[in-house]
């Protein structure tokens, strides 16, 4: 049965429009659909990725952020880290510097230690944007006392 839809696969890419690259671009993102079906966490983060991206497929961020959480309830760490990036980025949600901090945290707990590094340089955006926000503040009522 797999190997039916594999050749399925193959032939509708082959007869497809487009480059080699493109084709082939094609033909792994489906495969890799495939293997997502099946449950597997790294697959649902590649499909996340394929989405993100735009590879194999077009660019889709909403896609993207579904097929990531799907690995995070598998406890898939990189799927986290990549919900992270794209809250902190804004790629498909509303940017919010909290919530990503909420998938550095997760998926430095999961084991993801790249994640902690980077919600080291998320802390320190967030208190320079404090800061910068009480300066602001701070301004204003001094100009509004003369």
């Amino acid at each position: 049965m797999v190997a039916a839809f594999i050749i399925i696969i193959i032939v509708v890419v082959v007869r497809s429009s487009g480059t080699f690259e493109q084709k082939a671009e094609s033909a792994t993102f489906a495969l890799t659909m495939l293997s997502a079906g099946t449950g597997k966490p790294d697959a649902m983060d590649k499909v996340g990725a394929c989405y993100l991206n735009g590879e194999g497929i077009g660019r889709n961020y909403q896609e993207a952020a579904s097929w990531f959480r799907k690995a995070v309830e598998k406890s898939y760490a990189p799927s986290a880290r990549n919900l992270a990036h794209m809250f902190r980025q804004g790629l498909g949600v509303e940017r919010n510097l909290e919530t990503a901090a909420y998938w550095y945290q997760r998926a430095a707990a999961l084991g993801d230690i790249g994640a902690r590094d980077d919600l080291a340089e998320l802390t320190l955006e967030l208190r320079r944007q404090q800061e910068q926000q009480q300066r602001q503040d701070d301004f204003r009522r001094y100009e509004q006392r003369e």
